[in-house]
């Protein structure tokens, strides 16, 4: 009986989430244990619009997709795939993870060419599962890691965080599973399935890869110095760079020397003299510096919002996307109680919600 109840509110919850911008009001974020007892395992959603996946709610990184949806990594999810609007663009989702980005992208503009890695096994099996569930031409899946010589490697991975799956070692992570996993360098990548990128003209990518990164610029070196690349994502993440062996000046003189700079606002407006300060995670945005005529390789605009206290945005974000239209209205903090005392979650399974 209970677990009947459970999927009668993850129905009437998928419906609250597709009027709410892909998200749940604010009340189920804040209790976001509370809510996962009152839902079944399992959760049939959609990621981004037109986007079906199961939600494994276990793990952390997919409860947090399912509970916040279109405000996870929103700021950098539509810068990137404000760049992905382009005819000839390619999308390189380099630790794609359950491919939050890789699925974006593609919800906002189809026709994108997405080549995403992830070598995790379980969570690459959920990727291809998503991939199932949709029609994705442009979508293609490697299931390896990239680095500076191919090979294999030992992968620290647990169920309960998709996210924190490493190639460095991290002994304290919460039910332990190690993997032998296949590595690759993106140079011999591209030479071997040359015929994947005819037509590009234009590069955006995400990397973020729980300390591999310097090893990743390295096998793809070649490539950042002659292509036409747009913006790099990259995650510094000191305590994973030396449990890899590297550090965070190691990543940054790399990209240097490839020839970006960084930036951590996204505006690019205050260029880095060095890598960021340590230990928080940063989020740095490579740009490429000026090419010989002149020209930067960015072609697409950043439109900015410019009214007061409002979150700066690209204009080219989910409310105008022309896969889905204008967004409904959200629904604000001052609705939420009134909304979810409304809901039909049966009285039984109120005790396990707030009283709020």
């Amino acid at each position: 009986m209970f677990e009947l109840l459970k999927q009668l509110n993850a129905s009437v919850l998928g419906w609250v989430r597709r009027l709410n911008h892909h998200r749940l009001p604010g009340i189920f974020n804040r209790y976001p244990n509370r809510t996962a007892k009152i839902l079944p395992s399992v959760v049939i959603s959609e990621l981004a619009p037109g986007i079906p996946m199961r939600f494994e709610l276990r793990d952390s990184i997919q409860r947090e997709l399912y509970l916040n949806g279109s405000l996870y990594e929103r700021a950098d999810i539509d810068l990137l795939s404000s760049l992905c609007a382009g005819s000839g663009t390619a999308f390189l989702d380099i630790g794609a993870n359950v491919g939050v980005y890789s699925f974006w992208s593609l919800s906002r503009f189809p026709s994108v060419r997405v080549f995403a890695f992830e070598p995790n096994p379980r969570t690459f099996g959920k990727l291809s599962e998503t991939k199932s569930l949709g029609n994705y031409p442009t979508l293609h899946l490697i299931q390896s890691a990239l680095g500076d010589a191919s090979g294999t490697a030992t992968m620290c991975a647990t169920d309960l965080n998709s996210g924190a799956s490493t190639l460095g070692s991290n002994p304290d992570l919460p039910g332990l599973r190690k993997y032998e996993v296949p590595v690759i360098t993106f140079d011999e990548w591209r030479e071997q399935n040359t015929l994947l990128f005819a037509g590009i003209e234009q590069y955006v990518i995400k990397l973020d890869v729980e300390g591999f990164e310097p090893r990743v610029i390295r096998g793809m070196f070649k490539f950042l110095t002659r292509e036409n690349v747009s913006l790099i994502l990259v995650e510094f993440l000191d305590l994973c760079l030396r449990n890899a062996g590297h550090t965070a000046a190691e990543l940054y003189d790399l990209l240097l020397s490839a020839g970006y700079t960084g930036y951590t606002d996204r505006e690019f407006k205050s260029p880095l003299s060095g890598p960021p300060p340590a230990p928080a995670p940063v989020n740095v945005y490579f740009r490429r510096n000026a090419l010989p005529d002149g020209d930067l390789p960015i072609t697409h605009t950043v439109a900015r919002s410019a009214a007061a206290g409002e979150s700066q945005r690209p204009g080219l974000a989910f409310e105008t996307s022309p896969r889905h239209g204008p967004a409904p209205e959200p629904i604000g903090p001052s609705k939420s109680k009134n909304f979810v005392k409304h809901l039909l979650i049966p009285s039984a399974v109120h005790r396990f919600l707030p009283n709020r």
